[in-house]
């Protein structure tokens, strides 16, 4: 691994396919709700121009780091946290935050992964040419106010409502961020810092997808057995919740280093003692990587083989 250019999973809440080899400068039109209201408030006319960076190799994390420093240098974006990496050692990952005159672009955020002082990786969404009022009509107060009777007659605003400009649709808008808490719904409101009306409503929360999609897959020893898979971030992970299975498989094909290992790692902190992982990747390092990780971590690695460029591995939880 070292030497290489990483990513972590996971971090990149919302990448949900696998990252090509250079980074990607491409508009993208927003994938926004629509307004819960029927007349949004005043808005720029210059239509948002979203540029998102999947920068892995040497080259793209360089061109990156270039437009990152100018936008630092000139306020557009701030350092926003930084946290270390919870799986590899020295890791950090440092979240900057896209600002115009100083209010944060909702939505619009970069993450550097840093080696010590080497940036690894840069994944995100900017918006170039953001233009926008910036001096909001609407109070504070009056924008929690709304945000809460949009909800419901029980509801509340549960934290300081938030300015900034939010990327519609309609352009660029001046909005107050505000979380609404209600008896059945927690949810984050937008609401139009000009005009008072309600821009964008988001549910915040999160319902977890049954398991037991019942199909075919090889077994160990290439027989047919029926296995139960989720798409995970980055691949598919079949764990059968009907038999249920002592071995796990993580298919990690496609993914190059460090993912396989994070995955696997990932993986078997949540299996028992004794259970088995099998993991499937194409990535001509992961001999290697599996080989250390398993001596560093106390787990063994049964066995590894090749065949037609996949490479198949067998882990059992120490």
């Amino acid at each position: 691994m070292p030497g290489s250019r990483t990513l972590t999973a996971l971090l990149v809440a919302g990448l949900a396919a696998v990252p090509s080899a250079r980074a990607t400068l491409s508009a993208q039109a927003p994938d926004h709700p629509a307004p819960s209201s029927a007349t949004p408030g005043p808005v720029a006319t210059r239509l948002p121009h979203a540029v998102a960076a999947t920068a892995t190799s040497a080259d793209a994390v360089g061109a990156w780091t270039t437009r990152i420093s100018s936008m630092l240098r000139d306020g557009r974006l701030d350092i926003g946290r930084v946290d270390e990496d919870t799986m590899l050692p020295g890791r950090t990952h440092e979240r900057l935050v896209q600002r115009f005159n100083g209010l944060p672009v909702f939505g619009a955020e970069v993450v550097r992964q840093l080696s010590g002082s080497t940036v690894e990786t840069i994944f995100g969404t900017v918006y170039d040419d953001v233009s926008a009022p910036t001096t909001a009509s609407v109070t504070a107060e009056q924008a929690a106010a709304a945000a809460a009777a949009a909800v419901s007659q029980r509801a509340h605003a549960a934290q300081a409502p938030v300015l900034g400009i939010l990327p519609s649709g309609g352009g660029f808008q001046l909005a107050w961020r505000v979380d609404v808490r209600s008896p059945r719904d927690v949810r984050r409101v937008y609401v139009n810092a000009l005009s008072g009306t309600i821009v964008r409503s988001d549910t915040q929360l999160r319902t977890q997808t049954n398991a037991g999609v019942v199909g075919l897959g090889n077994g160990v020893f290439g027989d047919s057995k029926k296995v139960s898979a989720d798409r995970g971030t980055n691949g598919f992970e079949a764990r059968d919740m009907l038999r249920p299975a002592k071995i796990e498989t993580y298919d990690l094909k496609g993914l190059n280093c460090p993912l396989p290992i994070l995955r696997a790692k990932k993986a078997l902190a949540s299996m028992a003692s004794g259970e088995i992982l099998r993991v499937l990747a194409t990535d001509p390092g992961a001999v290697r990587d599996f080989e250390a990780f398993a001596k560093q971590t106390g787990n063994t690695l049964l066995s590894h083989a090749e065949r037609e460029n996949v490479f198949t591995f067998f882990l059992r939880k120490k």
